[in-house]
C-alpha cells in the first residue's frame, strides 16, 4: 500500500462480532459462536452461493453486491457506518486464503 492511499477509519480494536460478541480475527473473519449467531449463518451461506456462483477466484479476484452481514460487519470496524444500497465486495484469493474488501475497507491493512 502507498504512503498515499488513504484508509478508511475505522473505531480502536478490538472489534466483536455485534450479534454473538465473538472476536475478530483476521480481514472480516469473526470467532463467531456456532448455533449462535445468525451473522456465521449468512457468513458460511455466501461463501457457499459464491462457489457455488461460479466465483471460486479461479481468476483470483471477483466483484459482487455486499452482504446483510458483511455490512453489518463492515460497521463495527469503522468509525462512519455504511449508507446507500450499492455497496460492493472485492473478493480476492490468493493460495488459500480468502480476502474481503468491503466498500474499499481491507482491516488487515491497519497495524493493530
Amino acid at each position: 500500500m502507498s504512503a498515499e492511499t488513504e484508509l478508511t477509519p475505522v473505531r480502536p480494536a478490538p472489534w466483536n462480532c455485534p450479534e454473538c460478541g465473538g472476536p475478530w480475527i483476521r480481514n472480516f473473519v469473526f470467532q463467531h459462536k456456532a448455533n449462535a449467531c445468525t451473522l456465521l449463518d449468512s457468513e458460511d451461506r455466501m461463501q457457499a452461493a459464491d462457489y457455488l456462483n461460479g466465483h471460486n477466484l479461479s481468476a483470483g479476484r471477483y466483484y459482487r453486491p455486499a452482504s446483510v452481514a458483511e455490512v453489518a460487519l463492515y460497521n463495527v470496524i469503522a468509525s462512519e457506518p455504511l449508507t446507500g444500497d450499492l455497496v460492493m465486495t472485492e473478493l480476492i484469493e490468493a493460495g488459500a486464503i480468502r480476502t474481503r474488501i468491503v466498500a474499499g475497507l481491507n482491516p488487515d491493512n491497519y497495524n493493530l
